[in-house]
């Protein structure tokens, strides 16, 4: 039934009008036909100022009507108007966890705005393209002398060597050896080895420190030897043959634009001519083009930021160039669409991994500052998820390690996060305030954070216990198979812990089977840490989780908190079964029940793995029941389970296969205790295991 008398009191005499119209439209037509009738009606403008006041008003109304129309006004290209219907539906369906009509109409809308540019595929490779005359030239240095960028200096921020280290000795990535650069250097074969050490040293992280010393020091050879190096490999990048390596690769391209952009000013400042910049305008004018191409913006993942980020910056500081205008326009668009994808309504990252929401937030947060991202939109979505980062803080003061993230270390003396309870969290009591909750929830990307009691002092975070939840999955970036997995710390000792990153490396060649298991790197410690048996979860059949079968998005259903007792609940589709985990965390004791239901009578084995701090020991098993000690914390834990038929074995530090580690830094693995239940089932199984803190060893 439709209640109009109260939406009726709000209007005036022609909305009353216009409603009434709207109404009649509902009630003569059916379902299919809405769409076009509405269509109709709003390309006129005939019903909205009604329809919008009966959105706000709360009455009752039919959600197929609720979607047509949101389909009619994204059709119209009125996006904000449709995101209001979306929200509607969301609410009056009552599922908060979900979001998926929500989620998928907002990326729908902000790609259609991405696609108004229909870019080209690939970026144009004819350096001829790019020619410069020597009196544009003299105009463009004429224009950055006048228009003064402040902001130059900060596109150079990488700390480590010192200048000179650079220039005498060469530059140094991670354990590599050291590359020395001239302008001699050949820049097609260089870092050739490895992906991260080549596309690095083609973002010119090497110009970082010789600039910071030029600004600092002002002494002219520190940005002569900065020219000369960049001159040498711009002319290189702009052959044919530079397309095989990583010279032009999206993150490389989307890293080297701001620095472009900033050694530029710098050098028009310092009264460079056209004959020595020349070659760096030619080199801009093929970064515009580039960063114009498809394959420059890899929205997917968290590297089309950085390539909307770099466009943006490049567009806006050399907006004296040819196309600026339209390659900010174009990257303004993108940069919308990646807030909206990388982060969720509910502020977490939709990577799966909370170092690359760290990495993300804090390049966003960076991008308000200096102006770049301007949209009230993101700066909102930005503020939300800086609320979230505080809770993946675990109470060592280190990041929780889900999916991509090593166990860095978050908590120091000061913080720039724009959420002041994440702020405390961050300086351990020092700045910001304390937060009055104790769970957290973020439904739409699938977490639930459990810190009790909070810290409300200075030096309290480390005695907090702490558990963290995961129930998503929205892509394949950075995801393990971790599906239900969770940590868990009890008044700051670790219990249940990830098995962490271990870090990249090589790839597998494009035909491994490995690969149609979701594995891309030939690392046998990678592989392990990706795996089901590095994390506190359920396999089947003694396979991993299938990373490419269709995401699921958020498979948290509830997360509430009774007293100082919290209950989280998750359900996850498998391709031929599926996953329900209940977790209950009482004070010293976390129960899970967990619930395999498969899609056939056929048996099927399982495993309930488990991975416990290293320092803990397997002391003794009986049916149904374990106890485990951990001397140097003076812990005891007690294990049991529902199904006494259930096969307990205990591994730590195992070589082949590996099992029994973490990885807490990258390429370094370290003992953990690996614990897993065996048994087999048809049908269906419900278990549920208990871990219970005891009092300390005697």
């Amino acid at each position: 039934m439709i209640h109009s008398r109260p939406v009726r009191a709000m209007l005036d005499d022609n909305s009353i009008r216009e409603f009434d119209r709207l109404l009649r439209v509902r009630a003569e037509v059916g379902h299919d036909e809405a769409r076009e009738v509405l269509i109709e009606q709003l390309h006129e403008r005939l019903g909205l100022p009604g329809y919008v006041a009966f959105l706000t008003n709360g009455t009752d109304f039919n959600l197929t009507f609720l979607r047509t129309l949101h389909r009619g006004l994204l059709d119209l290209d009125l996006p904000d108007m449709a995101m209001e219907v979306l929200k509607e539906v969301a609410e009056r369906t009552n599922a908060p966890a979900d979001h998926k009509a929500f989620r998928k109409a907002e990326l729908e809308s902000s790609k259609r705005h991405v696609d108004r540019y229909t870019p080209r595929t690939r970026r144009r490779k004819s350096s001829s393209l790019f020619s410069v005359s020597r009196e544009h030239a003299e105009a463009w240095i004429a224009w950055l002398r006048e228009h003064d960028s402040a902001q130059i200096d900060e596109w150079f921020y990488t700390k480590g060597q010192s200048a000179e280290e650079v220039i005498e000795a060469g530059w140094i990535f991670e354990e590599f050896e050291a590359l020395e650069l001239s302008p001699s250097t050949d820049w097609i074969s260089a870092a050739g080895t490895d992906r991260t050490w080549g596309f690095t040293l083609h973002s010119w992280e090497f110009l970082d420190p010789i600039m910071q010393a030029f600004f600092q020091e002002r002494d002219p050879a520190h940005l002569e030897w900065a020219v000369n190096i960049a001159v040498s490999w711009s002319k290189q990048a702009l052959r044919k043959d530079a397309s095989g390596n990583m010279m032009w690769y999206d993150m490389a391209l989307a890293l080297r634009s701001p620095r472009l952009a900033g050694l530029l000013h710098a050098a028009a400042r310092e009264g460079y001519g056209a004959e020595r910049l020349i070659p760096l305008f030619q080199l801009a004018r093929a970064h515009f083009d580039a960063h114009e191409a498809a394959e420059s913006f890899v929205a997917h993942n968290n590297h089309g930021f950085y390539a909307a980020f770099g466009q943006i910056v490049l567009s806006r500081d050399l907006r004296c160039l040819p196309r600026a205008s339209w390659a900010r326009s174009q990257g303004e668009a993108r940069m919308r669409l990646m807030a909206e994808q990388q982060f969720l309504p509910d502020g977490g990252h939709a990577e799966h991994s909370p170092d690359y929401h760290r990495m993300l937030l804090t390049s966003f947060q960076k991008a308000i500052e200096q102006k770049v991202i301007n949209s009230p939109q993101i700066v909102e979505r930005i503020r939300r998820a800086s609320e979230a980062l505080g809770w993946f803080v675990q109470p060592d003061g280190t990041m929780l390690q889900f999916g991509d993230s090593p166990a860095r270390r978050m908590v120091r003396g000061k913080s720039e996060a724009l959420s002041e309870t994440t702020k405390f969290i961050l300086t351990d009591g020092k700045l910001g305030k304390a937060n009055e909750d104790n769970l957290f929830v973020m439904p739409s990307t699938g977490y639930a954070v459990v810190r009790n009691p909070q810290p409300l002092r200075e030096g309290e975070l480390a005695q907090s216990s702490y558990l963290a939840f995961t129930a998503g999955f929205h892509s394949r970036a950075h995801k393990h198979c971790d599906d239900l997995s969770l940590v868990w710390t009890h008044e700051g000792n670790e219990i249940l812990i990830d098995g962490g990153r271990f870090g990249y490396g090589p790839q597998l060649p494009n035909d491994s089977p490995l690969r149609e298991q979701g594995f891309f790197y030939d690392s046998a410690e990678r592989q392990y840490v990706e795996s089901v048996r590095a994390h506190n979860t359920v396999s089947v059949d003694g396979l991993n989780h299938n990373r490419r079968r269709a995401p699921y998005g958020s498979g948290l259903v509830e997360a509430v908190q009774r007293m100082n007792a919290f209950s989280v609940i998750g359900e996850v589709p498998h391709n031929e079964w599926r996953h329900r985990r209940q977790l209950h965390l009482d004070s010293c004791q976390l129960t899970l029940t967990d619930r395999l239901i498969f899609d056939d009578d056929m048996e099927h084995t399982f495993g309930l793995h488990f991975l416990l701090n290293g320092g803990f020991e397997l002391d003794w098993a009986d049916a149904g029941e374990a106890r485990l000690l951990s001397r140097a914390d003076g812990l005891s834990v007690l294990l049991s389970w529902s199904d006494q038929d259930l096969v307990l074995s205990a591994k730590k530090g195992a070589k082949s296969p590996l099992e029994g580690w973490r990885s807490k830094v990258d390429r370094k693995l370290e003992p953990a205790l690996a614990i897993t239940l065996s048994g087999s089932c048809e049908s269906k199984k419900e278990i549920t295991t208990n871990f219970t803190v005891g009092s300390q060893l005697q």
